[in-house]
């Protein structure tokens, strides 16, 4: 959102005295044009920022300016300190001083208390996921090899060591992506599969960036074609992105996503029940048929 890319263009502007357009620019993905603009906002608020032409010029801020409250609306200190709040909560705790000081320029208080996100199974040890996270951020901070046990989708279980590249959090889990020794190449693991992991004294050694690298995950994908039933529309929804579901002329819905052909795969298929019916790929729908056949065993008297 424009109003965090300029908070932070006022920041970087108090915490260095000169800094150009182009860098600016480079650093937000935005065009220098836009770049102005945003000076041209800043200075119609009160921020006293100016340029300097020439070369070594760029932009400043005075030295004696501090950030006002009156830039930014109720409604934007607000979604600005619970963002930071959340970003704490999800295991980034150097974020605190930021909402201390932000909190502090606001005169709000006790933002960050109030969200709190726990990524460990119900039931399982009181910090267990987060200490695992903070030994494989640790990890990716030093650049250390990391190793582990790792539990794949069907059980079966392996000793990996690994070189990790980045954390990505996306539907509700954290995973690694990092270069498995085992395999030779990149691999993408769930960090909820991985076990005893330790951090070693050994520096990863520099590769090409992971942009360049085929990503694999440990579960191969396969295109599924499923059709399913409106009434449990709001279900896929809350999984699956808009664009990945159609209306069909009889009145169903469509899904066509590329999943892990995998246990999840088929523990997914198999709790909508009724409701849904694979049409394609023909090896996940005989599967689903043969589970089906076999749970039905448990329930005919």
């Amino acid at each position: 959102m424009k109003i965090y890319r300029l908070l932070e263009i006022i920041i970087i502007l108090l915490n260095k005295k000169t800094i150009t357009a182009g860098e600016l620019a480079e650093r937000f993905g935005v065009s220098r044009r836009t770049i102005h603009r945003d000076m041209d906002i800043l200075s119609s608020v009160g921020v006293p920022v100016f340029a300097e032409k020439g070369s070594g010029g760029g932009f400043s801020i005075m030295e004696e300016y501090t950030l006002s409250r009156a830039v930014f609306s109720q409604a934007e200190r607000n979604g600005l300190l619970n963002a930071l709040g959340a970003l704490k909560a999800a295991q980034y705790p150097e974020t605190e001083r930021l909402i201390e000081k932000l909190g502090a320029v606001f005169r709000q208080t006790g933002t960050s208390d109030r969200i709190e996100i726990d990524f460990s199974p119900w039931g399982s040890p009181e910090n267990k996921g987060k200490q695992r996270l903070d030994l494989i951020r640790n990890a990716l901070r030093l650049r250390k090899l990391i190793s582990f046990e790792y539990v794949n989708a069907e059980g079966g279980r392996s000793v990996r060591e690994a070189e990790p590249d980045r954390l990505i959090f996306r539907d509700y889990t954290w995973y690694l992506s990092a270069f498995c020794r085992k395999r030779n190449e990149y691999r993408t693991f769930r960090t909820s599969r991985m076990k005893n992991v330790t951090v070693s004294d050994e520096t990863c050694p520099e590769r090409p960036a992971i942009s360049a690298v085929k990503n694999n995950a440990e579960e191969p994908a396969v295109k599924i074609v499923l059709r399913f039933n409106e009434k449990i529309l709001s279900r896929i929804w809350d999984l699956f992105d808009d664009s990945l579901i159609s209306r069909m002329p009889e009145g169903d819905c469509r899904l066509e996503a590329e999943l892990p052909d995998s246990e999840w795969l088929y523990s997914f298929l198999l709790s909508l029940g009724s409701n849904a019916e694979v049409i394609e790929p023909p090896h996940i729908r005989k599967e689903v048929a043969l589970r089906l056949r076999g749970a039905l065993i448990y329930y005919t008297d």
